[in-house]
């Protein structure tokens, strides 16, 4: 009996050494499952809050024929804006050159410039001045405020369209058109815009400032846009 007790009471300290390993490896192994678990909802979790956050920032939606907009609050100008972008596509589409999107094309509206700055930097994740609006190719939406003036709408709209229209553009025109855009004057015919275009912002001709300019034009449709230059990144556009 004693060494039959003693037999089982070596085996059972085997068996005991053999087991409590194997105990410590799953809880082990349990930690270290948890901890991915964790990580990965949290990223998840991280991911949805981003993609979904500049939306719920933005309650008030107007969908428009060629856009979706989106504001912070309700404004009076909600619907104004709506009506002059549709026109906007329609007078480019009459006067300069086929405008193909793949519409709609996204726009959000922050309250001020501000809120504007913040929400480039932060959800946008672009550096840098913001300016008064900017229109992002990657994720196809343009973000403004409400007081940045429908210059700086027909400005930024333009890039869509000069990026997607027109392929075989010179490199100054990427930001030359929409700078010959972005002054106008224009009144409504009924349900049609009309717009009067080739006027330029006081302080884009003062920064081309007296120097000597070069000129150099490019075709497109209906329309001949000139760039004058000083030779850096300032120019405006004639028709």
């Amino acid at each position: 009996m004693t060494n039959a007790g003693t037999a089982d009471t070596i085996a059972t300290r085997i068996n005991l050494r053999a087991i409590q390993p194997r105990r410590l490896q799953i809880k082990s192994d349990s930690v270290w499952l948890c901890v991915l678990l964790t990580v990965t909802v949290t990223s998840l979790a991280s991911s949805c809050n981003s993609s979904l956050h500049p939306l719920d920032q933005f309650p008030v939606r107007k969908q428009a024929r060629y856009f979706d907009f989106r504001y912070e609050r309700n404004s009076l100008e909600i619907n104004r804006r709506a009506r002059f972008a549709d026109g906007y596509i329609n007078c480019i589409n009459h006067d300069f050159f086929k405008a193909d999107f793949d519409y709609p094309i996204r726009v959000f509206v922050l309250e001020d410039r501000s809120r504007f700055e913040k929400f480039v930097h932060r959800e946008l994740r672009v550096p840098g001045p913001a300016g008064f609006g900017i229109y992002v190719y990657s994720k196809k939406l343009l973000a403004t405020y409400e007081d940045s003036g429908l210059g700086t709408f027909t400005h930024e709209t333009m890039h869509a369209l000069v990026e997607k229209d027109l392929a075989h553009r010179p490199a100054w025109a990427d930001e030359g058109i929409p700078t010959f855009f972005e002054k106008f004057y224009g009144y409504w015919k009924n349900d049609e815009l009309v717009l009067f275009w080739g006027f330029q912002n006081p302080w884009r001709i003062e920064e081309l400032g007296t120097g000597c300019l070069s000129r150099k034009s490019f075709r497109s449709g209906k329309t001949t846009f000139l760039m004058s230059s000083d030779g850096g990144q300032r120019f405006y556009l004639c028709p």
